[in-house]
């Protein structure tokens, strides 16, 4: 595990960073405009460059060097952040200019993640995949406990800029990290830009019946939890009157909970039931969600935040480890990619529904009282609507969870799928 670990850290420290610029960047946003669209088209502009370049990152995964890919990746967000950093400094940063920010750091992402997950069978053994997963889960949830409140304390201080450049040097501190290890050939160079190359991850998950359904399955879920969570920092600030320090502190309770979660995850390891902690964490996580609209102060959306976030590394971490080991190491970065498109649809669907339905459906029928809504709604505080929203997503998503529980399809899939013996041809 030491190679991996020493990448582990790397990107610990840069996801740490990161987040502290997309928390920076949030309040800003929320400050200028007052608008949950406005919160959510930067999530959206995030993630729409997975649903042009997914297909695309795969090959680019498969094809070269992923120790390379991933340096690529980690030196196009700096020149994103460095961007913005300059703007900022010449007083024209302005709304438009952090979309444009999330297309181009998106697009980094799309490249990196898929490179990343495929590294991990080249680097540690089959019975440490889930171990690995966790610890990558570990990194970014760690960064998000410590990301709020380092960055609402150097706001405070010392504004945007700092921060910006600490991304800057952390991203260093990745490469740097990447450039000291080396990750072992994933066998033979696969992928094309031929239609069939291209798309060969789509392929043999065509061919997976029940690696197609999980992949479906987490689509669903990153639809409904991101029609939730888009809304929650609204929802927060909306309710306490602008509070930075009440929504770092929640975002905190979200980190810690995927920290109890990963750790729990990489003490425990696999044990053969990556397929019941996938439906079950689902369902609970999902559980959680609704638990947090429900909550109508802020240690209750801290013990709801934490609770929901426990779940999810682990699902994460139990869906990675399967995959990695049914997938064969030439293919699995056109696999992961495949897997990652179509979540990141899901993504940017539920990214793009929030917003409208926060500001022109829900919150205005809980202020004025729809027709479809109980009478007593029309009194309901401002927030309320944001609050169902989380509460709705959270029932779909528990629904989710139990059809991953009810599918004779995933429950079979250690017997019916085999695992791969190492590098392998197309």
């Amino acid at each position: 595990m030491k190679r991996f670990t020493v990448i582990w850290a790397g990107q610990f420290v840069s996801l740490t960073a990161s987040a502290m610029t997309i928390f920076a960047l949030t309040v800003w946003l929320w400050q200028e405009t007052g608008q949950a669209t406005t919160v959510a088209l930067q999530g959206f502009f995030s993630f729409a460059p997975g649903l042009l370049l997914g297909v695309l990152a795969g090959v680019v995964a498969d094809r070269f060097n992923r120790k390379w890919v991933m340096l690529a990746a980690d030196g196009a967000a700096g020149l994103g952040t460095l961007g913005v950093l300059l703007l900022l400094e010449g007083g024209t940063l302005q709304v438009w200019h952090l979309y444009v920010l999330g297309a181009w750091s998106g697009a980094a992402g799309t490249f990196q993640v898929p490179a990343f997950a495929a590294a991990v069978a080249s680097l540690v053994p089959k019975a440490q995949f889930a171990r690995a997963n966790a610890m990558r889960s570990f990194a970014s949830s760690g960064a998000q406990v410590a990301a709020p409140a380092l960055a609402g304390l150097l706001l405070a201080l010392t504004g945007l800029k700092t921060i910006l450049l600490l991304d800057l040097l952390a991203l260093g501190v990745a490469a740097l990290a990447l450039l000291t290890v080396r990750i072992p050939s994933h066998g033979q160079k696969g992928g094309t830009l031929s239609s069939a190359g291209a798309l060969a991850g789509f392929s043999f998950l065509k061919r997976q019946p029940a690696l197609f359904q999980l992949t479906l399955a987490f689509t669903s879920l990153q639809f409904f939890g991101m029609l939730g969570v888009t809304v929650l920092a609204p929802l927060i600030l909306t309710r306490t009157g602008g509070d930075e320090a009440v929504y770092g502190l929640v975002s905190a309770a979200i980190g810690a909970g995927g920290v109890a979660g990963a750790l729990f995850m990489s003490i425990r390891g696999g044990r053969g039931h990556e397929t019941r902690t996938i439906g079950l964490g689902i369902a609970a996580g999902s559980a959680g969600l609704a638990a947090l609209g429900l909550a109508s102060s802020p240690p209750g959306w801290m013990l709801a935040a934490a609770g929901a976030f426990f779940f999810f590394p682990l699902v994460g971490a139990a869906s990675g480890a399967v995959k990695q080991r049914k997938v064969p190491p030439p293919l699995q970065g056109r696999v992961f990619a495949a897997d990652q498109l179509l979540q990141t649809a899901g993504i940017a669907c539920g990214i793009l529904s929030a917003g409208p339905l926060a500001d022109r459906v829900f919150e205005p029928a809980f202020l004025s009282g729809a027709r479809w809504l109980p009478a007593a709604a029309g009194s309901a505080p401002p927030g309320t609507g944001m609050a169902f929203m989380l509460v709705l997503a959270g029932v779909c998503g528990v629904l989710t969870g139990v059809a991953v529980l009810a599918s004779p399809a995933i429950r079979t899939i250690e017997r019916t799928v085999p695992d791969h013996d190492g590098p392998a041809s197309r």
